[in-house]
């Protein structure tokens, strides 16, 4: 089945460096390699600009070779994964 969805910016290759890929609050995540990739989401910019936020650390998630995934997060929490693809969208 096809998914309608808006994107909300160019796609990025992900590094070990995380990023909040324009403060998106969904994207989607693409691993295009042969190999499994861990997905890392801190959300410490989030919980320092928020009083009123339950911080969550950091976490992270397997993503399979040829996995795509559709992420909500909130918009300061970063994400990282070495290789991972990664576009902001939002619903249609």
């Amino acid at each position: 089945m096809s998914r309608r969805i808006i994107v909300q910016a160019t796609e990025v290759t992900l590094t070990g460096t995380g990023a909040n890929l324009s403060n998106a609050r969904l994207v989607r995540v693409l691993n295009d390699t042969a190999s499994s990739i861990v997905l890392t989401i801190d959300d410490a910019a989030q919980a320092a600009a928020r009083t009123d936020y339950n911080t969550l650390g950091s976490r992270s998630i397997t993503i399979a070779a040829g996995e795509e995934i559709f992420l909500e997060k909130e918009p300061l929490e970063v994400v990282s994964g070495a290789g991972l693809k990664a576009t902001p969208i939002a619903r249609q």
